[in-house]
This record gives structure tokens, sequence and C-alpha cells, in this order.
């Protein structure tokens, strides 16, 4: 929604960018009826690198620490919005039919 996500950017920080990205991905793994554990790869692009502890303790929460998927991390100068901070690739494998 284009109208929420300007509010949400707009008065997010990245805390709470993180998190509503986060929310967007469980959002997409539930329509897929998948879950966190079936991420296997996320690429992160971040305008300050800085936050990256902030984006650490989000993703902890929603990954297993033995078995967490790979990741790249890039900090890029912007993204597709100007008051956007993050921004998450994800790949994740489901089993056909599910």
């Amino acid at each position: 929604d284009p109208v929420e996500e300007r509010q949400w950017l707009h008065q997010g920080d990245l805390r709470e960018q993180t998190e509503r990205t986060f929310q967007h991905i469980q959002m997409i793994l539930n329509a897929a009826k998948a879950d966190f554990s079936n991420v296997l790869f996320l690429t992160i692009y971040m305008t300050d690198i800085a936050g990256q502890d902030i984006l650490n303790e989000i993703s902890a929460r929603h990954f297993d620490p033995a078995n967490p998927p790979g990741r790249t991390l890039v900090q890029v100068v912007a993204l597709a919005h100007p008051d956007m901070l993050i921004e998450i690739d994800g790949v994740a494998a489901v089993e056909k039919g599910s």
C-alpha cells in the first residue's frame, strides 16, 4: 500500500523499517505456506551499515541461530525511496505443492 508505505518510511527509523521489512517477508512466506526456516539467502541493502547491530538483533528473532540463511550485507548511497534505510531481497525454498 503506497499510502501506508509513505507513512512508515517518513516516520520510521532503522529499527521500525527493519521490523516492518521482516513483517512483510513473513507475509510473503505465509502466502507461500512457508516460514523463516525456508529462507536460504538474503541480500540486504542499507544506507548506513552502522545499523548492522539493529539488523542482527531483529534478524536473530526470526532465524534459527544454529542454521541461519546465508546473507550479503551491502551499504548503498540510496535506495528506491529517499526515506528508505533498508531493503532486503530473499530467496526461499518451498516444497512443490505446499
